[in-house]
């Protein structure tokens, strides 16, 4: 059970929090007719090194 559980999403997430295995980024929306940034999105990478890139 205890080995189920550290392979769970929730609790690797909860350790890629800790170790600061998260980057954020932002692609900005801009309006097509006036060029503007009217938003933004954003985006979560888990950079995790023991992956393979």
């Amino acid at each position: 059970m205890v080995k189920a559980l550290h392979n769970s999403l929730g609790f690797q997430l909860q350790k890629a929090v800790k170790k600061g295995e998260l980057s954020a980024y932002y692609q900005p929306i801009i309006d097509a007719i006036t060029g503007y940034v009217v938003g933004a999105e954003a985006l979560v990478r888990w950079i995790k090194p023991d992956s393979l890139r």
